[in-house]
């Protein structure tokens, strides 16, 4: 049975999955070069049916990722920040109608449900092939069916914004089959304050969270951190008897309603110290709530999905819960994975086999470009400036050997990846040994805000060397901050957060991308690690390169030294 899952709001994306196998999972910002960008996924859509060679017409059924959204339309950024406007009451110059980012009326389901089919249906969809999954049961869906352990109980947390009526939900996962027990209402949303404190701090909600996460630690131990923290915390109380879960503290702060008191509250507090004091909020509510739902069920193997779970400061605290045996994040869990989920719930209601759920595997889901089609790329390509263009047979152990001489290299190979981490096939290299190759890179291509730190790629033999996981956590994501060893401090400084001594890997296995773990063990040959900074392929604001075009025209833009292309090396004239 071939199933194509979509979303079609914020971060639109659609996925296939044939008999339980994900066969591809594609986003609307790639093909459009719009980040992040929203509504129904027309451009994903086409590639996916490219990338699988399975027709729409072959398709059994299309299920949507939600049943309804509260905020329907939010296709870019502007939409985004409308909403958020609204919340806050205030009128913003360039930005679009605020009026029209209102709340749908939820008595509008069946009306918005059609609107949604209508974009399948004008492709040819039948309608009977169409059918809608609730919000937070397509992320359980993905962090269940991903982590494919059907043979013990799996206790599946969501926590995100809000979707359909929740913000939360927890779920019993056994013998591949979900049931939820738990629900946390959408006006009680704690992924909504991260938010909200996003747009407060000029940067943009629904995007930026991470840049809070990155800025945490320069300040989590100060005064004013902790009383941010605690004028949070007012807003909340978890329940005493009944259901363990948290709820806002009063009627008054429900929803966007709580936005314009948040405003006042945290009024002529220091940045960094906001970011610390919500940063430390959010890890003691859900590590005390997992705990509670733990000592509740019994049940000690855990699986994670949600926007709340990108916060990879938040899930090392989980990881090292004594209670925990056994954890898995979705990787790149926030919306855009929801139409992974979506498909994997529909495939198992009509059909589950528990062989052909072989969990989530490596994340390169995207396209795959021939080496005919990279070479017609180039020929096509005008560049600005004078280039040396070159095609090799070791492309590797060439890239290897200039990181270790200090360029900074574009890899395009393979497979493109699946969500918001680039995972080596559209990545940006640097050697990680010298702390100056951060400010080359922020400079010459990133222009990334100043505190945010890089991320390691490190070969799979190399990790126990380089970062502390006692518990032996697959980390082929870059979905979990580790301490690190001391020398991994020496060895990699440029890729560790400078102010907490933590790291972001991805760790290489060879069956997960044989070409890029040659490439590490290359670089080890030559420098003893196989550890090499790896930020993601695109100028900042703009999505991760998808094509051979998109590589070609960033490389072109910015202040790369050599894109590695395939079976070319590209690079420019000094």
């Amino acid at each position: 049975m071939n199933i194509v899952g979509i979303v079609d709001n914020h971060s639109a994306s659609v996925a296939m999955v044939k008999d339980g196998e994900l066969l591809a999972a594609h986003q609307e910002e790639r093909p459009t070069r719009l980040k992040n960008k929203g509504g129904f996924p027309a451009a994903a859509l086409k590639d996916l049916v490219v990338s699988t060679g399975i027709e729409l017409a072959d398709v059994d059924l299309f299920t949507f990722s939600t049943n309804y959204y509260l905020y329907p339309g939010l296709e870019s950024r502007n939409d985004v920040f409308s909403m958020y406007d609204l919340a806050f009451d205030r009128d913003v110059p360039g930005r679009s109608d605020k009026a029209s980012r209102k709340g749908s009326d939820e008595r509008g389901i069946k009306e918005q449900q059609a609107d949604r089919a209508s974009k399948l249906i004008s492709l040819g969809v039948p309608k009977d092939k169409i059918i809608f999954v609730e919000h937070h049961t397509c992320h359980a869906a993905a962090a269940y069916y991903g982590m494919a352990n059907f043979d013990d109980d799996i206790l599946v947390f969501t926590c995100d914004g809000q979707g359909d009526q929740s913000s939360a939900t927890a779920w019993l996962g056994s013998k591949g089959k979900m049931e939820q027990f738990l629900s946390v209402d959408k006006g009680h949303s704690l992924g909504q304050i991260y938010t909200y404190i996003t747009y407060l701090l000029g940067l943009v909600p629904l995007e930026h969270e991470y840049k809070l996460m990155g800025l945490a630690p320069y300040a989590e131990e100060s005064k004013g951190a902790n009383e941010v923290k605690k004028i949070i915390q007012k807003y909340f109380v978890f329940d005493n008897e009944g259901d363990p879960k948290w709820r806002r503290s009063a009627t008054d702060i429900l929803g966007h309603s709580a936005a314009p008191q948040l405003a006042r509250d945290l009024e002529f507090r220091r940045f960094d110290e906001i970011a610390g004091g919500v940063q430390l909020f959010i890890e003691e509510t859900v590590v005390h709530w997992i705990e509670r739902l733990i000592n509740l069920t019994g049940a000690k193997k855990v699986a994670l999905s949600g926007g709340v779970f990108m916060n990879v400061k938040l899930n090392k605290l989980i990881m090292e819960m004594p209670q925990i045996e056994e954890l898995f994040i979705f990787p790149s869990c926030g919306d855009e994975s929801n139409s992974i989920g979506a498909a994997w719930y529909t495939s198992q209601q009509h059909r589950f086999v528990k062989e052909e759920f072989t969990g989530i595997g490596p994340l390169y889901l995207g396209s795959t470009p021939s080496d005919d089609d990279i070479e017609l790329a180039i020929e096509k390509f005008a560049f600005t400036s004078k280039v040396q263009i070159k095609r090799v047979d070791n492309i590797e152990q060439q890239c290897a050997q200039i990181l270790a001489e200090g360029g900074i290299v574009g890899r395009f190979s393979g497979r493109g990846e699946f969500g918001a981490r680039a995972l080596g096939n559209r990545s940006i290299l640097a050697d990680p040994r010298k702390w100056a190759t951060v400010h080359r890179i922020n400079r010459a291509i990133k222009m990334r805000d100043f505190w945010m730190p890089f991320a390691p790629a490190i070969r799979q033999e190399d990790a126990e060397k380089l970062f502390v996981n006692k518990d032996k956590f697959h980390a082929p994501y870059m979905v979990m901050a580790f301490d690190t060893t001391a020398e991994g401090q020496l060895h990699m400084p440029a890729a560790v957060h400078p102010n907490d001594q933590t790291c972001r890997p991805q760790v290489v296995q060879r069956e997960f991308n044989p070409n890029f773990h040659e490439l590490l063990t290359a670089f080890a040959d030559l420098t003893g690690y196989g550890a090499v900074l790896n930020t993601s392929f695109n100028l900042h604001g703009e999505p991760l390169v998808e094509t051979p075009t998109d590589a070609l025209d960033v490389f072109n833009r910015s202040g790369l030294d050599v894109l590695a292309i395939g079976s070319w090396l590209i690079s420019k004239d000094k």
